[in-house]
């Protein structure tokens, strides 16, 4: 199992930087690719399309959600895959948000993991 540098940056116990397993940066990799992008710029297409968070009852909209979830994990596909047991599932949290939950299998490890993120 590979190690980096915990993020942000830090020190344990001993004064040496803190190290993280792959696993743990794996759920944060997937949490900033599948925050919503911002960026103006047409040739880096970061995050979730934002015409999301305007239609989010709309079942378009969801389809569009789906399609860019699964682009962006298509980027992982060495290191994740979606659980076919579990797909991809939304809800209303409030008026203007989308709950995203599925499960991934960590093809390094094996194991099942739950995403949930609110856009």
């Amino acid at each position: 199992m590979a190690k980096g540098f915990a993020l942000p940056v830090g020190v344990d116990k001993s004064g040496g930087a803190a190290t993280v397993e792959d696993t743990f940066d794996l759920d944060k990799i997937l949490r900033l690719a599948l925050s919503p992008g911002d960026d103006d710029n047409p040739f880096q297409q970061l995050g979730l399309d934002e015409r999301i968070i305007f239609n989010v009852n709309d079942p378009a909209a969801r389809g569009l959600a789906r399609a860019s979830i699964e682009a962006i994990l298509r980027k992982y596909a060495d290191r994740v895959e979606i659980d076919p047991n579990n797909p991809i599932q939304f809800s209303v949290v409030e008026s203007g948000r989308l709950d995203v939950s599925f499960k991934y299998i960590d093809l390094d490890t094996g194991n099942v993991n739950d995403f949930r993120t609110t856009i």
